[in-house]
């Protein structure tokens, strides 16, 4: 893999989350990969590549100008995660791994200033819009770890419980074997194989819920909408 085309993959591992860890592993061969177990998402990050995809953008009746702000936004992401990781090509595996752990609260501020830039421009309704959008994307498991979902749906101490225990037993090594079992450059087996082991943990965090915890999720998620397969929305937990 060219450095430059390391350091976007390594930026994003840390940026979006458990999907671009898993890719990472799968390039790099490595346990855990650049990101190794525990890099976790920045807050944030998956709503900002969400708003790049221009279907998420006509769903929200973005103007012209909230596009502008979007793009830019999602941009100036990618463009400072590059500058971050720029030195760490020539890192060891070990070397990457303690460093990218020492710019996470770095990199999670750049990104909690870039949410609010964006959301100074959004209205109410497209606001409500967008929690919608996120809560689909993110899925279940995901979306029950949020602390305002979980108050909404008033978890108990014991459903919370076992939130955290299929959470920790999805991590990438956890017996699901990751994204590396569908082996290097098929990037079509791999995206496969993650969205099964991502409906059957939805599946699963459903099964935590009561009929009625259940019905107010869906109420929650709001009209169901149908993501863009691909590059961008790929990035995103749940593709």
């Amino acid at each position: 893999m060219s450095s430059s085309r390391w350091i976007v993959v390594a930026a994003l591992a840390v940026v979006v989350g458990v999907s671009s860890i898993t890719v990472a592993s799968a390039q790099q061969r490595g346990r855990g990969g650049a990101g190794g177990r525990g890099m976790g998402m920045a807050p944030g990050a998956d709503v900002l590549m969400m708003l790049t995809l221009e279907p998420v953008q006509k769903e929200l009746k973005l103007t012209d100008a909230q596009t502008t702000t979007v793009r830019e936004a999602g941009e100036q992401m990618q463009s400072e995660m590059r500058e971050t990781f720029s030195g760490l090509q020539d890192l060891s595996q070990e070397e990457r791994r303690e460093k990218m752990q020492e710019l996470r609260g770095e990199i999670e501020k750049k990104v909690k200033e870039l949410r609010a830039k964006v959301d100074t421009t959004l209205d109410a309704s497209q606001k409500d819009r967008l929690k919608q959008l996120v809560l689909q994307r993110r899925g279940v498991l995901q979306s029950l770890q949020d602390a305002e979902v979980a108050t909404s749906l008033k978890l108990t101490d014991e459903q919370k419980k076992k939130v955290e225990t299929l959470v920790a037993e999805s991590r990438p090594g956890r017996g699901q074997g990751g994204a590396a079992a569908a082996g290097d450059g098929d990037r079509a087996a791999m995206r496969e194989r993650f969205a099964a082991m991502q409906k059957e943990r939805n599946e699963k965090a459903l099964g935590i819920l009561t009929a009625e915890q259940k019905s107010e999720f869906e109420k929650l998620q709001g009209a169901k909408f149908d993501f863009p397969a691909g590059r961008g929305g790929g990035f995103l937990p749940g593709a």
